[in-house]
């Protein structure tokens, strides 16, 4: 009986003992939880003329089911911001055109569309987008209209004064938000702007007038005591995965006035997260979803930012990678991890975690998991130490003498594969210049051509590098005519007032897997190529050809690859892009 009494009491005990420990992690989760807030941001939330049309149903539409996999991320949060891309007038024909079947896009959402995205429980969206006018002004009033009375919070747009400002409570946070678009497809800088706020080109005259404008959006905010501040600016270049010199600069200014974080959008892909000082940045989320899913638009991020109350200041940022498939009514968006067994070992999830991963992160072969944590990197690239002789280079008088600098290249340019530090970096550091990086990872002078055509020509730069090749000879053995055709019809895309440095294709050393057996057949095409650079750089007064390997060689012979590159192709951070700057900077001596 004794027994039996010890034994209860103990058992007694036990479940005492556990139920303490789990209110004390009921009340541990609790806290933490009190302590902070979080946000979700999620990208463009636009219907293109199929994806309308696969949700339409008898008597109406449903937009409810591209919400499945994901309201899960916006319930638990504590507000969830997305972009409105396009109006939403029930009083006119609703989107045409799908990107690639040669029609123009003129997005307009069916009304019911608001009522999903509210149901998912999205808190808020920016209106201040490139298709704000697709249905004219009288269409923009109507969406207005439209989202008041289906009870979405919206930014952007407004009849309103100065509808581009907004302050919200977030769990008792008094946060400001601030909403910009760059351009509009249909309308101007000058047209409307009672309705929707523009940036403007950094180049452009105005640029101190509107800077001064968004200055006393700022003030305004601070003057109303905000705890945070959040701009979302519509800006960048489609299907770039990269901050252009627009975004960089505009950042800066955001940066400086006192924003907190940079809530970015449009190109249509995912892009890298990046901190100015304190300032968060995110260069875009991609498509929420749509029913386009070329130039890898298929892949997306839900970005999740955890802010401590104390002290206002950016805990952790989580990213959570999507990708768009399609059921039965439509396309929608899932996390690549609630994938099942079967569809993770599809081809195209496996090239998008690829993607993925090259960046944000800058690896290419990382593992799947749901979520993950985004560390605030230091940009810290010091500029090259220069002497009086360096000054006096052509190299040095061309940048010195231009406002806006172009960079055509590969990933050594793009600075992809090495936590987004292209080679010019440690150069450019030596002056105030703007920037427009054309860049990307494996590609050719065929690619660049296919690709970045309207970049190039819309890039209006003073001096435009070029130094794209290398790939020409590692993937496809391009023949010495085809590269120069190809580099003169690159050549031909540029402003005709602009200086052109035509660098040697960079080389590539040991390590280089790609190249295998050819080795000679390699180093034959280099030169080859090199002496058709410099039979256009002398039939022209504005082209110049700078060839850096013989310097950049001297160095890896003496000192080893392992110190300057990271896997035969690549410099590295700090030391091997400063190489690489060095080397286009003093290849003119020779």
């Amino acid at each position: 009986k004794n027994k039996k009494m010890i034994i209860t009491l103990i058992i007694i005990l036990l479940i005492t003992f556990s139920l303490i420990n789990i209110l004390n992690k009921n009340n541990e989760t609790s806290n933490n939880k009190n302590d902070t807030i979080t946000i979700n941001f999620i990208g463009d939330l636009i219907l293109l003329e199929d994806q309308v049309k696969l949700s339409k149903t008898k008597l109406s539409y449903d937009f409810d089911y591209m919400f499945k996999y994901t309201k899960k991320y916006f319930k638990n949060d504590d507000y969830t911001i997305g972009i409105f891309e396009g109006p939403s007038d029930d009083n006119q024909n609703y989107s045409v055109g799908n990107y690639n079947d040669n029609n123009e896009i003129r997005i307009n959402h069916p009304g019911k569309f608001i009522n999903s995205i509210k149901e998912a429980g999205i808190d808020l969206v920016s209106t201040a987008n490139n298709h704000v006018y697709d249905k004219g002004y009288l269409g923009e009033i109507n969406t207005i209209k439209n989202l008041k009375d289906r009870g979405l919070n919206f930014i952007g747009t407004g009849t309103e004064e100065n509808p581009q400002r907004k302050i919200v409570n977030i769990d008792n946070k008094k946060v400001g938000l601030l909403a910009y678009t760059f351009f509009s497809n249909f309308g101007n800088d000058t047209d409307n702007k009672d309705l929707v706020k523009f940036l403007c080109d950094p180049n452009s005259d105005k640029f101190n007038e509107v800077k001064e404008s968004i200055k006393a959006d700022f003030e305004y905010l601070n003057k109303e005591n905000v705890d945070l501040i959040i701009v979302l600016p519509h800006y960048g270049t489609e299907f770039n995965f990269d901050f252009n010199s627009y975004q960089e600069k505009w950042n800066s200014v955001f940066e400086e006035f006192g924003a907190n974080i940079i809530l970015g959008d449009h190109s249509h892909v995912i892009g890298p997260i990046k901190y100015y000082n304190d300032t968060l940045a995110i260069s875009s989320p991609g498509n929420y979803v749509n029913s386009y899913n070329g130039q890898d638009s298929d892949l997306s991020n839900i970005i999740e930012i955890v802010i401590n109350k104390d002290d206002n200041k950016i805990k952790e940022v989580n990213v959570i990678p999507m990708l768009a498939i399609k059921e039965d009514k439509g396309f929608l968006p899932i996390s690549l991890y609630d994938l099942s067994k079967k569809d993770k070992d599809n081809e195209r999830v496996k090239q998008t975690l690829s993607i993925f991963g090259s960046v944000m992160f800058n690896n290419e072969n990382i593992e799947l998991k749901e979520k993950y944590n985004v560390e605030k990197v230091e940009r810290n690239i010091r500029p090259l130490e220069l002497q009086e002789q360096d000054k006096e280079s052509k190299i040095y008088k061309l940048i010195d003498n231009s406002n806006k600098v172009c960079f055509i290249g590969d990933s050594i340019t793009e600075g992809t594969m090495n936590n987004y530090h292209p080679w010019y970096e440690p150069l450019m550091e030596n002056f105030n210049k703007d920037i427009d990086n054309i860049s990307k990872g494996s590609y050719t002078t065929t690619n660049i051509i296919e690709d970045f055509k309207d970049n190039i020509e819309d890039s209006n730069c003073d001096l435009t590098f070029i130094n794209i090749g290398t790939n020409d000879i590692r993937y496809s053995k391009t023949n010495e005519k085809e590269y120069i055709k190809n580099i003169k019809q690159i050549i031909s895309y540029i402003d005709k007032d602009s200086n052109i440095v035509l660098i040697s294709p960079w080389e590539t050393y040991s390590n280089d897997k790609i190249i295998g057996d050819y080795i000679l057949e390699k180093k034959d095409l280099y030169g080859r190529y090199n002496k058709e650079l410099i039979k256009i750089s002398e039939k022209s007064d504005r082209i110049y050809y700078i060839n850096p390997i013989r310097y950049i060689k001297s160095y890896i012979m003496i000192d080893g690859e392992e110190k300057y590159l990271l896997d035969g192709v690549h410099p590295n951070e700090d030391i091997g892009i400063k190489l690489y700057s060095y080397g286009v900077l003093r290849g003119s001596r020779y």
